[in-house]
């Protein structure tokens, strides 16, 4: 079970990884002509990508 302090140890641990992970995700969908369609986040992390990112 997550408890606040593990959550915020998650957030400032793995965030930057998330962030840098945007392009390469981005990178790809634009090399495979994909311009439109549905990314499903499963809940993983803290979402930090979601509120940062339109997708």
């Amino acid at each position: 079970m997550y408890t606040e302090d593990l959550t915020y140890i998650h957030d400032q641990g793995f965030s930057d990884l998330a962030e840098k992970a945007v392009s390469v995700i981005l990178k790809t969908f634009q090399n495979n002509n994909k311009q439109k369609g549905k990314i499903i986040d499963l809940g993983y992390g803290s979402g930090s990508l979601l509120k940062n990112y339109r997708f």
